[in-house]
């Protein structure tokens, strides 16, 4: 996935140099050229910036979808990464559109979780029980 950026010259107000970069595929910017690869996807540098109708995985979770059309190959559509206090972080962002319905379990399933529950409910006692 990594590709070299796609970058254009844009003329900005007269700085030092009055050029700045844009990649035409992520739609970073820089007052000089990239030395990283190009994800491909629009990045946005910060969260105000990015567009209402893209979601992270845990958004669409909380509103009951996940990401679309197909669970081996969820449609990834664009990425926020910024530094925050000294670490990189890299959300994916999902589009709204393109999100389908959580599965529900089955009846079987449920059944394994509440006696898995109950199983790990019955050793937190036990173990109180001898502390």
């Amino acid at each position: 996935m990594a590709q070299e950026h796609d970058l254009e010259e844009v003329c900005t107000i007269p700085r030092v140099s009055g050029v700045e970069y844009r990649c035409r595929a992520c739609l970073r910017r820089w007052a000089k050229k990239p030395v990283h690869y190009c994800p491909g996807l629009p990045d946005y540098p910060y969260w105000d910036s990015v567009p209402d109708h893209f979601k992270t995985e845990t958004q669409l979770g909380k509103l009951g979808l996940r990401p679309g059309p197909d669970v081996k190959t969820p449609s990834l559509r664009a990425l926020c990464s910024y530094t925050a206090h000294r670490e990189d972080k890299v959300y994916k962002l999902y589009d709204l559109g393109e999100a389908v319905p959580k599965r529900k379990p089955s009846l079987a399933q449920l059944a394994a979780l509440e006696k898995a529950n109950a199983a790990l409910l019955e050793r937190l006692v036990e173990r109180k029980r001898f502390e």
